[in-house]
């Protein structure tokens, strides 16, 4: 990692790589946590994920899990890794 100077105010930044890039270790994820999924209400990890792959593709490109825990939010990038990981057959084909 490096650090960037900013044009803008002298601003210093962490060069980490991509935004969206910050990966989710599925196996700090408990399967059990109660968790929101937006526009679909607080269910558990698992089921959120699930319900977020059979989603038509347009809203599953939009939706979000909301946690207490870090990372608060999961995007769909982050949900689809989640699914390859937890159960292959919850990966969209296309």
């Amino acid at each position: 990692m490096d650090y960037l100077d900013g044009w803008a105010f002298g601003a210093r930044v962490l060069a980490c790589g991509p935004a969206g890039s910050v990966g989710v270790d599925p196996m700090a994820l408990d399967p059990e946590e109660f968790v929101t999924l937006k526009n679909h209400g607080s269910m558990k990890l698992h089921a959120a994920v699930s319900r977020a792959m059979t989603l038509l593709p347009k809203e599953r490109k939009r939706t979000t899990i909301v946690r207490k825990g870090k990372p608060a939010i999961l995007n769909f990038e982050q949900i689809k890794k989640l699914a390859a990981r937890w159960d292959e057959r919850l990966v969209p084909i296309n």
